[in-house]
């Protein structure tokens, strides 16, 4: 049972109704319908644990859910396929099948950006359909669907009720209307008709109305027996594949744009190569300087592709469902880290080898600057990330992110140049090489925590 007690919800110090109570069963669709800005999105929001309400409580942590935002949600550099693979947390075969069989057999490999809205809602119909929730949160789903694909929808609706299932969704056209289509036989049509009707108006005391409309008909029908979804099943209980479905989605966002992380590596090069021309070839110097510049270098090229971490999710709805179907934002965070780290922060460590020759630095201490740094820019990596989830609450992200990380970074900057400065003079780096590994470990235990957090208070 899903219930709500004594809902309020406030948004821009305005509230927008309050004292909502409702008790919702298995197989119950609530049609939740109002004005604009009456709160329809908002109450899914909360329901889906994006948002969290002003007063009242709610046990749909309880469920496990989908929320479907009116358009968005999926990251446009990715194609279809991967998209349904990473939300039904399958395989290739199991993904191109359900997009197949929802009619984008021709779509498979299409970056989500070439689709169209209605080719969009079809792979979110194919999520449903494959998916093993109680809860659905449906905001304005008939949006961009036509005879067809409102066919499938009643089709899936009616099958996910009958299993026992739980539906709320918001529409400005009432379901009886949208529904009302020769195609859809009388049956499935009436099965899918709202048993309860939420009405969301200011003209009312507390700000909403609830009225029952029907009685459950939807009798005990279970799905008939389907291979595809009896291993997504298996393999959702798998937590190694939940890591790596994580781990394959960053990888597929980074070589859709390779630009991503070619051109730090290149802007690096140009950064570092071009201040010896204003100081003078003395190796003296150079070598004085070197692994303050590189580290210096590194940190602003870090700097600024951080802010590309977190703002593209959330300007896409991407963030949304991450939250509301992961059951660890922390293992996302940090596994977006790990990964930023991986194709930042390691090339350009290895890019201070050739750097190091210009300011005439022996192999040694190039070596030692190399190794600091693949340390160094792992607590970096991490540490952006903190503050990139930061940034999402301010309009100038990258300045702010700047300004955060530049205190941040002094610890890391002057115990990498120290061990490189060590070396140098003769002495062994150990202890200071010591001290940036327990820098890393000590971010990577808790930066993706407080990232975790800080990423769901930029969304309310």
């Amino acid at each position: 049972m899903l219930e709500i007690n004594n809902l309020s919800i406030v948004k821009s110090k305005q509230q927008l109704f309050k004292n909502l109570n409702l008790k919702l069963f298995s197989k119950d669709i609530v049609e939740v319908t109002g004005k604009n800005g009456s709160g329809k999105t908002s109450l899914l929001k909360i329901l889906a644990n994006i948002y969290v309400q002003k007063n009242g409580i709610h046990n749909s942590y309880n469920f496990k859910k989908i929320f479907l935002p009116t358009s968005g949600g999926m990251r446009e550099e990715l194609t279809a396929v991967q998209v349904l693979k990473f939300f039904l947390n399958c395989n290739d075969e199991i993904a191109s099948n359900a997009l197949i069989e929802i009619g984008l057999r021709k779509k498979i490999n299409t970056p989500v950006s070439d689709l169209s809205e209605g080719q969009k809602k079809r792979i979110m119909l194919a999520r449903i359909k494959y998916s093993f929730v109680d809860l659905l949160l449906l905001d304005e789903p008939f949006n961009a669907l036509d005879k067809t694909a409102k066919k499938e929808f009643a089709d899936i609706i009616c099958q996910f009720c009958a299993n026992g299932g739980i539906v709320v969704l918001t529409t400005h056209i009432p379901l009886n209307i949208a529904l009302n289509d020769s195609n859809i036989p009388k049956e499935t049509y009436n099965k899918c008709l709202p048993t309860h009707k939420l009405n969301l108006d200011d003209s009312y005391s507390d700000g909403w109305k609830i009225e029952t409309t029907r009685k459950n008909t939807n009798g005990n029908i279970s799905s008939p027996p389907n291979t595809d979804i009896e291993k997504i099943k298996l393999i959702s209980n798998n937590n190694i594949w939940f890591v790596k479905k994580h781990i394959i989605r960053e990888f597929n966002i980074i070589v859709s744009k390779p630009s991503d992380f070619v051109w730090p590596i290149v802007f690096l090069g140009m950064l570092v190569c071009v201040i010896p021309f204003g100081i003078g070839y003395d190796k003296t110097i150079l070598k004085n300087i070197a692994s303050g510049i590189i580290y210096t270098g590194v940190f602003l090229v870090m700097t600024v592709t951080s802010s590309r971490l977190f703002e593209p999710e959330k300007n896409c709805g991407a963030l949304e469902q991450i939250i509301s179907s992961e059951s660890s934002l922390t293992t996302y965070c940090t596994i977006k880290s790990l990964v930023y780290w991986i194709v930042v922060g390691i090339p350009m460590s290895i890019t201070a080898l050739p750097l190091g020759n210009i300011y005439a630095m022996d192999p040694y201490p190039v070596s030692i600057l190399a190794f600091s740094l693949f340390l160094g820019s792992l607590s970096l990596a991490m540490m952006l990330a903190l503050f990139s989830a930061l940034a999402l609450m301010a309009r100038q992200a990258q300045i702010i992110i700047g300004l955060l990380a530049f205190p941040s970074i002094v610890p890391i900057l002057i115990f990498g140049t120290a061990s490189v400065r060590t070396v140098i003079d003769g002495q062994n780096p150990s202890n200071i090489i010591l001290v940036l590994f327990g820098f890393s470990i000590l971010t990577l235990l808790i930066f993706p925590k407080i990232c975790a957090k800080l990423l769901k208070i930029s969304l309310e």
